[in-house]
């Protein structure tokens, strides 16, 4: 009878070594399900920041199909811009010249018609974005020119208009690229 009871109290419950053994595992599972989550919530507003901007960017695009070459030349008031070397998002574009919806806007200098305003305020109702501006880079091109010639704008055959749309998600620069291209007819 004494080898029964003996026998009774080894199986009735889970040693101490049992239980931390448990609880660690149950431990690294719930840890890997919190990461997932945060890494799935991260993930979630990052894709809402990149569906803002390009939100942002396919109107931008839509407001420069509309535009002619001289058109983007009065409403940007490029006409009287020097051309010069310009570095956006980490990319050299030599000859050109850059409007910016974080510069002064003003009707007189380069937003004769109201788009850098309404872009700008575009970017800052779009809460998604934070720190966010648009920027247009035009350079202007000839065909036939050597690359190193540098062209006035209102001679150029091609203003080539290259569109950024830039804002902060949490430690870096993030940026949505669009290309657009207005020929020169006479």
């Amino acid at each position: 009878m004494q080898q029964q009871t003996k026998a009774r109290r080894h199986d009735s419950g889970y040693n101490l070594v049992e239980t931390i053994l448990a609880m660690a595992i149950l431990g690294v599972i719930l840890m890997s399900v919190v990461t997932l989550f945060f890494i799935g919530r991260r993930n979630v507003y990052s894709g809402k920041q990149m569906s803002a901007a390009n939100a942002v960017a396919t109107r931008v695009l839509e407001d420069l199909s509309l535009m002619t070459a001289t058109d983007v030349l009065d409403n940007f008031r490029l006409a009287t811009a020097t051309p010069a070397t310009n570095v956006v998002a980490s990319v050299s574009y030599p000859n050109s010249i850059l409007r910016d919806t974080d510069e002064a806007i003003s009707t007189d200098t380069n937003d004769a018609s109201g788009y850098l305003a309404r872009w700008k305020a575009l970017v800052d109702t779009a809460n998604e974005l934070p720190s966010g501006r648009v920027i247009l880079i035009v350079t202007p091109q000839q065909p036939t020119s050597n690359a190193t010639t540098v062209l006035q704008i209102t001679t150029a055959q091609v203003v080539r208009i290259r569109g950024v749309v830039e804002w902060s998600e949490g430690l870096r620069r993030r940026n949505v690229t669009f290309d657009s291209s207005k020929l020169q007819r006479p």
